[in-house]
């Protein structure tokens, strides 16, 4: 089984991989797919277009569409945004009218994973953040772990995503909402195609 994955950027891409990769079967590949492309890319027509031609041309059998909301879970004009482009993704990558894509939307963004092992983080950068209350609730996750290394000889930016995050407790980040959700999603999925694998269990 052949999995694709669009995402805001190639450091995100390559988070979803690491977290996912080592909770599915060996045989499962991944594939990166509309690299080197941003958020705001995400809705233009020629990063629509790529994709439908990364697809058929990769033909995977699921594409997970990695989006931040850039808003709270709460925000109803974020929101219907959010499933504009899914819908529209989805409808440009089916197969034989059967949708292919396993939606995941991150609340704020997907930096929110981080704070909730932030032990992780601050053993990373060597810095003291403390554990939030409800990091799902925080405005801009980016900006408090960026604000929080400026000082330091190394700081936090968005490219560090792809070796960081699959380092995070999976017990913790599963906390995440979002994150939760998208992975029932997933295993549903999956089970759609005859696998039956316990993403959540896992996470335990």
């Amino acid at each position: 089984m052949l999995i694709g994955v669009v995402a805001e950027a190639p450091s995100d891409t390559l988070a979803i991989i690491g977290l996912l990769k080592p909770l599915l079967p060996a045989d499962i590949d991944f594939t990166e797919l509309v690299k080197n492309i941003r958020g705001s890319d995400l809705d233009s027509l020629k990063t629509q277009t790529l994709i439908r031609l990364e697809v058929q041309a990769e033909q995977p059998d699921l594409v997970i569409l990695c989006r931040d909301l850039d808003g709270l879970s709460w925000e109803r004009k974020k929101q219907l945004n959010a499933r504009k482009f899914f819908r529209k993704t989805n409808r440009i990558i089916k197969v034989n009218n059967r949708e292919r894509g396993v939606n995941l939307i991150c609340i704020f963004e997907l930096e929110t994973l981080i704070l909730f092992d932030i032990d992780c983080f601050n053993n990373e950068y060597e810095v003291s953040l403390d554990l939030l209350d409800s990091p799902e609730s925080c405005v801009d996750p980016k900006g408090i772990l960026k604000e929080a290394t400026s000082k330091k000889a190394k700081r936090f930016t968005e490219s560090h995503n792809g070796e960081l995050i699959p380092k995070l407790r999976k017990d913790l980040i599963i906390r995440a909402e979002f994150y939760k959700k998208f992975l029932y999603y997933l295993e549903a999925r999956l089970l759609e195609k005859g696998l039956v694998v316990n993403l959540i269990d896992q996470h335990n």
